[in-house]
């Protein structure tokens, strides 16, 4: 475009006196070389509007140094690793524990409870009113029963419940805990009393909680005079060191009897740990009444008060 425009003016130069032709060869030669130029623009003069702008060269470049530049961020990477969670063996010295002393009726209404559920007692356990050998604190537990009742030694305690029913509880302490432990109930044939009363040992109650005994062995024998009779079974758990015993009431007749009914129980005997022998003069369930230790239980379970036993009287008798 602009040689184009430069032939044109040569042209017309030519026609102009030789002196106007040189003056205006120049000056067309100075307009051509600051068309062809570049505009070299610093970043101080930059212009506000980008219409003024004609050319930027490289120098009008704004540089960033290495301080300014703005890395990705990334994160650190998080283990993942799961330290292992160990529980630790936690051992226990046993504490006492300090019981307040209740009414008289406030222990009635503990002790009546008590006799109904055995306390807080967990399956297959010997345990009595909620202690269990081994595991109860000795001193806790004589806190506990002396709140309740009367102390007749270090670990010996007696109670009275409905005026009838009598309990005497001792045991030994052994490294702080209780030990082996012995309990005696009776009164339980009197009018006042019903099974109801004592639910928690009946022999119905304990096969229930405790399961098949593994033994049972019964005994009997006459009163003074010769016209009445007493019966004496007792069922034992060996792998857990459990044995119980109940003593029937006066009875006039030995060969036949119903341990379930009503008043028929006597007094009962509750050992842990001692006694759990067999002692002398005790048979076999097998010769004293005629059956398995599988049959009396299937008995006891499904008859309920009408589990009734005929009585071998020879084997028991002199």
């Amino acid at each position: 475009m602009l040689l184009k425009q430069y032939i044109t003016d040569i042209n017309e130069i030519d026609k102009g006196p030789k002196m106007t032709k040189i003056y205006w060869l120049l000056l067309l030669n100075m307009i051509i070389l600051a068309g062809c130029g570049t505009v070299y623009v610093t970043p101080s003069s930059v212009p506000s509007s980008t219409d003024e702008i004609s050319t930027i060269s490289a120098t009008s470049r704004i540089q960033i140094t290495p301080s300014e530049v703005i890395m990705p961020s990334t994160k650190m990477p998080i283990s993942t690793a799961t330290i292992p969670s160990t529980t630790p063996t936690i051992f226990l010295t046993p504490t006492p524990t300090f019981f307040p002393t209740v009414s008289d009726d406030q222990s009635e209404m503990v002790l009546t409870k008590l006799l109904q559920t055995n306390g807080a007692c967990l399956d297959k356990q010997p345990c009595f009113w909620g202690f269990t050998p081994f595991v109860s604190n000795a001193d806790q537990t004589r806190n506990y029963l002396l709140s309740l009742g009367r102390r007749a030694g270090e670990y010996a305690f007696y109670f009275t419940v409905k005026e009838k029913i009598r309990i005497s509880l001792d045991y030994d302490a052994q490294n702080g805990y209780l030990g082996n432990l012995n309990v005696q109930l009776s009164g339980m044939d009197w009018p006042v009393i019903t099974n109801k009363d004592w639910e928690a040992y009946n022999i119905d109650s304990i096969i229930k909680n405790y399961g098949k005994p593994d033994d049972i062995k019964i005994t009997g024998g006459a009163l003074e005079g010769g016209n009445h009779f007493f019966l004496y079974y007792k069922i034992y758990y060996y792998k857990i060191g459990l044995s119980i015993g109940y003593t029937s009431k006066v009875l006039t007749d030995l060969s036949y009897t119903c341990p379930l009914e009503e008043r028929w129980t006597n007094s009962i005997e509750w050992t842990y740990g001692n006694g759990n022998t067999n002692p002398q003069g005790l048979v076999d369930v097998n010769e004293a009444l005629g059956m398995s230790i599988d049959d009396f239980v299937n008995l006891i379970q499904t008859k309920h008060a009408e589990a009734c036993f005929k009585v071998n009287t020879k084997s028991l008798l002199p």
